[in-house]
């Protein structure tokens, strides 16, 4: 029985699931076993709190090859205001 995101994650490579590019969006914390299952990918971290940016651009350096884009996606082209509370976002 798969109990983890991981374990998940080990069955799919064990199975031949070869990914080569990641999209994690409201990548904010890492996924678990994401990262490790497939090193060699390339990561796209998508994250619009800002509290998040030094931890996630301190991930992209540790990868083999990522970037991290603070956004978000909405049904218009813009900006907007994002409220979260700071102590649990």
């Amino acid at each position: 029985m798969i109990r983890t995101k991981k374990e998940a994650l080990d069955l799919l490579a064990r199975k031949g699931v070869n990914i080569d590019l990641v999209v994690d969006v409201g990548a904010h914390f890492e996924t678990e076993g994401l990262y490790s299952t497939w090193p060699k990918a390339h990561f796209v971290m998508i994250e619009p709190v800002p509290i998040h940016a030094t931890a996630l651009q301190e991930l992209c350096q540790r990868l083999h090859s990522a970037e991290y884009l603070q956004a978000a996606a909405g049904a218009e082209v813009g900006e907007l205001t994002l409220a979260f509370d700071p102590e649990a976002p």
